[in-house]
C-alpha cells in the first residue's frame, strides 16, 4: 500500500490534470490542503490524520478509485521523509514497485512525486503520490486506482494541486 496507514485489505476493499469541477471538499491537517473533484465523496476513516474520498461517478468500477491524504509527525528534510515513507511502504507491501520519482512544486514549495504499482487482495493497483514537508509534519496525498482503470484528469489535477505550507 503506498504511503498511507490503511491495511492492504482495507485499501483493496475501499480503494483507495483539468482544474475545474472541484467540490468544496477540503482535507486539512494543520499544514496541508487537497481539494477533491466533485465526483469523489468523503470516505470515513478511524484515524483523524487520514482523509479519504471515493469516486462515485462509475458505480460499476470495482474497486472504486480513491484520493487520500495522510499526516505523519516529521521535522526533517523532504528527501528524508520520502525515504522513510518508501521504507514503511515496502515493509507493509512487499509487492510495491516505484515506477517513477521526480521533484515537483506544491504551492510554491518543494515536493516529491512517486508513481508506484502494487498488488493487494489479488488486485493490481497504480498509485500516484505527492509528498511535502511542513514545520512539524510530513504529508502524503495519493490517487489510487486499479491498473486496468484509466486515470481521471480531475483527480490528477487535485493531486498536483495538493498544498503543503509551513506554519510560522
Amino acid at each position: 500500500m503506498p504511503f498511507f496507514s490503511i491495511s492492504p485489505c482495507r485499501a483493496a476493499a475501499a480503494i483507495s490534470f483539468a482544474l475545474c469541477a472541484f467540490a468544496p471538499l477540503v482535507a486539512r491537517a494543520d499544514e496541508a490542503l487537497l481539494r477533491a473533484p466533485a465526483t469523489f465523496t468523503p470516505y470515513p476513516q478511524p484515524d483523524t490524520s487520514i482523509h479519504a474520498w471515493i469516486d462515485r461517478s462509475d458505480p460499476k468500477a470495482k474497486p472504486p478509485q480513491s484520493l487520500s491524504t495522510t499526516a505523519h509527525p516529521y521535522a526533517g528534510s523532504l528527501a528524508g521523509f520520502v525515504k522513510e515513507r518508501l521504507f514503511v511502504s515496502h515493509d507493509r507491501t512487499p509487492s510495491l514497485v516505484v515506477v517513477a520519482q521526480r521533484d515537483v512544486t506544491l504551492c510554491g514549495r518543494p515536493g516529491s512525486y512517486l508513481e508506484t504499482t502494487y498488488t493487494a487482495g489479488g488486485t493490481s493497483y497504480h498509485a500516484d503520490s505527492v509528498m511535502g514537508v511542513g514545520t512539524t509534519n510530513g504529508y502524503v496525498a495519493n490517487y489510487v486506482r486499479a491498473v486496468k482503470q484509466p486515470a481521471k484528469s480531475a483527480a490528477l489535477a487535485a493531486l498536483f494541486g495538493f498544498c503543503v505550507k509551513a506554519s510560522h
